[in-house]
């Protein structure tokens, strides 16, 4: 049995809608309402399953509705409407359906049973996923190149987000993880173009997929989602993020001795490319700045420490990664050539030659400098 709440600003439409609802033995009403503040008052107190919506409503309109009783009740939304005008915008909430007046029994047979479906996928009722089946114990987060939430005693499986604002919010309060963040800074960086109201609701709607997900994998002894000071916190615990990890391992400025370069190897390949570079969220911008010049800067005495040691073989490779972040430094390239010739690798030589020559001469539209020129006698 699924337990369903109507709320609709006119008697009229909720008594139509249980009339339907009542050839289905599988839904059982326990909650009508023509006044949504109400709705929102009684929800937490309900074991709700479905809520069969309006979205046109005097006050306050169904998709804010939605987004309210998102965080106070663990149910799906299906909006009930004369118009079809905010059927992108309800799906974009993560609506189960939506259904357009007068709703015939067909059409809601198909609800109904999208519904159902959802039960017998997760064995309990919907968005009640059972810690013990997905059975996620470790997890750890990756930052670097693409943003994931890495799970399972072999980290090799991620968190599959339905919506990409979830996944954006959820990286954003990993970002300024233990700290509460204002919904108004949150809704500023995430919606900038979008309406206050209405970025509410989506706000509302991407913390309660946020809190399901932490359910769903038995995330809770690693993390929190809490509301604090008008603003969100997220908190973890027990949890690795290879982002701290590369800044805690490769922030330093001292050169890099026989004892820690392997320390010192294992931080650069941390860096897997540019912070949450893959995801091109904007407000990562300053965060990748800043880890690009630390990765930059760790290079530089990896290298150091490889030349010293007339290991050419690790300078080349790290070389060839400082020239990706660098390509327009002629010292690199002066020193990647100078390492082929040691290890008297000619045609990884005049490989690289020819692409230094390339790219002054046709992406700058200058010689090759003197510097490197030089080296061409070999």
């Amino acid at each position: 049995m699924m337990n369903a709440i109507l709320i609709d600003d006119e008697q009229y439409a909720l008594q139509a809608l249980q009339d339907v609802l009542s050839e289905f033995k599988q839904i059982q009403v326990v909650g009508t309402f023509t006044n949504p503040l109400e709705a929102i008052e009684h929800c937490p107190g309900l074991d709700v399953d479905v809520v069969f919506l309006d979205v046109e409503m005097p006050g306050m309109d169904g998709l804010q509705v939605a987004g309210r009783l998102l965080e106070l009740c663990h149910a799906e939304v299906v909006f009930v409407t004369a118009y079809d005008q905010y059927a992108v915008e309800a799906f974009e909430l993560n609506a189960l359906d939506y259904l357009l007046k007068p709703v015939g029994s067909k059409r809601m047979e198909k609800a109904v049973q999208r519904l159902a479906g959802l039960i017998r996928q997760s064995g309990a009722a919907p968005l009640r996923h059972v810690a013990s089946e997905v059975n996620v114990t470790v997890c750890s987060i990756q930052c670097m190149g693409k943003f994931r939430v890495l799970v399972g005693s072999e980290q090799n499986e991620y968190v599959k987000w339905r919506m990409s604002k979830v996944k954006e919010l959820f990286a954003y309060l990993v970002h300024n993880k233990d700290s509460a963040v204002h919904r108004t800074i949150i809704m500023e960086q995430l919606w900038p173009d979008m309406d206050i109201e209405r970025a509410m609701v989506y706000l509302h709607t991407c913390v309660y997929q946020i809190r399901k997900l932490i359910k769903a994998y038995a995330f809770e002894q690693h993390m929190s989602l809490r509301y604090v000071d008008e603003g969100y916190q997220l908190r973890l615990t027990n949890m690795t993020c290879d982002a701290d990890e590369f800044i805690r391992m490769a922030a330093g400025k001292e050169a890099i001795t026989s004892e820690t370069i392997d320390a010192s190897d294992y931080a650069a390949d941390l860096y897997r490319g540019d912070y949450m570079g893959e995801d091109d969220f904007p407000w990562t911008v300053s965060m990748q700045t800043q880890l690009q010049f630390i990765y930059k800067a760790l290079l530089k005495r990896i290298v150091d420490f490889y030349l010293a040691a007339r290991d050419d073989v690790r300078v080349v490779t790290r070389l060839k990664q400082l020239i990706e972040m660098s390509p327009y430094q002629e010292e690199f390239h002066e020193l990647l050539l100078q390492a082929y010739i040691r290890m008297g690798d000619v045609g990884s030589y005049n490989k690289h030659y020819e692409s230094v020559e390339a790219m002054f001469r046709q992406e700058l539209g200058i010689d090759v400098p003197a510097s490197i020129r030089k080296l061409l006698k070999y």
